[in-house]
């Protein structure tokens, strides 16, 4: 399981078998909001890059949307 910890602009990764809590994650743009897409690509919101991103199977970062009809995302 993944989770925020915004605060501290980080992701965690909670491991339900090892009982662990580690970070997934830093930093992460102030990631408020996460799911997974049908390829089980992570996609974000970062409020702090005010952008909306997946990140790959490579561990590579894509942005999805960063502006809106041209204007930089507020």
């Amino acid at each position: 399981m993944l989770f925020s910890d915004i605060p501290n602009d980080r992701v965690l990764r909670y491991d339900e078998v090892s009982e662990r809590t580690d970070v997934f994650l830093t930093p992460a743009g102030f990631t408020n909001g996460r799911t997974v897409d049908r390829q089980g690509r992570f996609v974000a919101c970062e409020h702090g890059g005010r952008r909306v991103t997946r990140t790959e199977h490579d561990g590579s970062i894509r942005v999805l949307a960063a502006s809106y009809e041209g204007s930089p995302a507020q």
